[in-house]
């Protein structure tokens, strides 16, 4: 992912995708009346005491150069790793496919659990540090979100900010690609990347009956390639339950005895489930820009699109005070004078004049929500929008969605987008009332108003994961287990992604003290904000919890 940036958040590209902006909304469904409830079955994890995983928690990473992690790594990540190579080290830490202690769940749900002939039983999870300057103490483990979002690259990128120079003086900054992602193997790859290319234009937003049939012999074409690519019994053990034991492994691996974590978006949510999974294994963990592990798949979309409406209409009053807004000097009329401007789209793409590709409604639909996330890509924003107004071409926000996908202009994706979804059906019940499908994809319209395709929507296509190869693994849940002075919690008044108040909910479940960041964008810990850089990195070095609740605002 893009230094400045993290990762989409789980659950809103869901949504955004069952609208014809990415693949669909995938969802499963459970009725499992057993003597024990299946999705307690796997926590905790048996960790280092299963004598089946003593192999690979007694492995150590051999540390090396980073050529051949970046050699296996999308192009964008592979131009950032030769970036990066002067910086940091890299490695791998091999893990096992399907982790013993999650059979007895996998047969409750009857998910596979098998590796099938000629598939790997045995994952490699790529992984990078940045060394300590001073004496060390241990590793910080980073997560940028996603989920599919690449860490590799993360141990360079925060050991750049001055911000993060009190805790490389005692901890190497130890970034990893999840299993399936990046540079780990094996790596999933579900459609080519020219399939992809395709997936982006397609222009029915309100889905037409044609459309809806299509879409579905797309969603089977999907499924069949991830299958292909790496078997079902991987998409069944790609999911946060088993990455949480992964990251298990890794702590063990770089040499410590309990881990030290920071997650952001997605990554908070590894981070709780990793705290239920590994309770006595907690050092210090960082949870910044929450994702809400109590909200099913629905109430998380909805709220997150209230969120980046929210984040638009805060950009709309920003560009409305700059010269030549191109959504006018009325921050009230913003979405209105948006919807002008894209809705033509779904008809006529706009061409590019140096890109060779057109501009689709939907890709300026991810355009906007890819400038949200910082406020440093605003101007960007109103530049493309102003390019699009004036007929200059559609180059500015076609170039912001490639970001957002991962792709780099030789048109190769990064795989964040396969991983998400495969994910996303491991993570989440679903929905497989058609009804209440409408239902949902309403509601999320009308929390996002910018992102609306102007139609009735009457029809959608069936959700993917309802032919997914396995069920869902993890329900929505309050925590079981509290901070004890382990866990800090960062959540900020203004992001786009992640709620303010999912970081306030966490925080009370888990009583995990609360740094509040006022301010825009998503995410703020080591981001440049000294103050609450300064909470973080106390934490992270010295464990010390100020308050239970800190507040810090934000500085030019």
């Amino acid at each position: 992912m893009r230094r400045d940036t993290v990762s989409m958040p789980r659950k809103l590209g869901a949504l955004v995708m069952a609208m014809g902006l990415a693949a669909s909304l995938g969802v499963t469904t459970t009725a499992t009346a057993a003597a024990q409830d299946p999705y307690t079955m796997a926590t905790p994890a048996a960790g280092e005491n299963h004598p089946a995983l003593q192999k690979f928690y007694a492995q150590r990473v051999q540390w090396g150069p980073c050529l051949d992690a970046a050699m296996r790594s999308s192009t964008l990540d592979r131009y950032q790793a030769f970036l990066n190579m002067g910086e940091m080290e890299c490695g791998t830490v091999e893990v096992p496919v399907v982790y013993p202690d999650v059979i007895a769940q996998d047969k409750a749900l009857g998910n596979p659990w098998k590796v099938e002939p000629g598939k790997t039983a045995v994952a490699k999870i790529a992984v990078s540090r940045v060394k300590a300057t001073g004496k060390r103490w241990g590793g910080m483990l980073i997560n940028p979100g996603g989920p599919g979002g690449s860490g590799l690259n993360m141990s360079a990128s925060l050991a750049s900010p001055a911000a993060a120079a009190k805790i490389l003086e005692h901890f190497d900054l130890v970034g990893f690609d999840p299993r399936g992602v990046g540079a780990s193997e094996p790596n999933l790859k579900c459609i080519s990347d020219k399939a992809f290319d395709n997936k982006r234009t397609f222009g029915d937003a309100t889905y037409t009956r044609k459309a809806v049939v299509y879409q579905n012999q797309q969603n089977r074409h999907y499924m069949n390639g991830c299958i292909k690519d790496v078997g079902a019994t991987f998409l069944a053990h790609i999911g946060t339950r088993d990455v949480v034991r992964d990251m298990d492994v890794i702590r063990a691996a770089i040499g410590d005895k309990k881990l030290t974590y920071i997650g952001y978006s997605y990554g908070t949510f590894l981070g709780s489930q990793y705290a239920e999974a590994f309770p006595t294994k907690l050092r210090a963990l960082v949870l910044d820009g929450v994702v809400d592990p109590t909200e099913d798949s629905v109430e998380s979309a909805v709220n997150q699109g209230a969120g980046f409406q929210k984040s638009f209409e805060a950009w709309a009053k920003w560009c409305a005070k700059e010269r030549d807004c191109p959504l006018g000097n009325d921050p009230s009329k913003a979405t209105s004078e948006f919807h002008k401007l894209v809705w033509p789209l779904q008809k006529k793409p706009a061409p590019t004049i140096v890109m060779s590709r057109s501009l689709s409604w939907s890709d300026s639909v991810q355009a906007v929500i890819a400038s949200l996330y910082t406020q440093a890509t605003w101007p960007l924003l109103k530049l493309g929008l102003q390019q699009l107004k004036t007929g200059a071409g559609g180059d500015v926000l076609l170039a912001l969605a490639d970001g957002y996908y991962g792709r780099w202009i030789d048109g190769n994706y990064a795989n964040t987008q396969d991983v998400f979804q495969a994910v996303l059906c491991m993570d989440n019940e679903s929905n497989s009332d058609h009804a209440k499908q409408l239902d949902m994809i309403r509601r999320y319209m009308k929390a996002m108003k910018f992102a609306d395709p102007g139609g009735a929507i009457e029809n959608v296509p069936a959700d993917l994961c309802s032919i997914w190869p396995a069920r869902h693994t993890i329900r929505p849940h309050k925590p079981s287990v509290h901070s004890n002075g382990n866990i800090l919690v960062v959540s900020t008044t203004g992001d786009p992604a992640t709620p303010y108040e999912a970081g306030v909910q966490l925080a009370r479940d888990m009583k995990a003290p609360l740094v509040t960041y006022v301010g825009e964008g998503h995410c703020a810990a080591l981001r440049g904000q000294a103050c609450v850089d300064r909470y973080v990195g106390d934490f992270i070095v010295n464990k010390r919890i100020h308050k239970s609740h800190v507040t810090c605002r934000s500085q030019p």
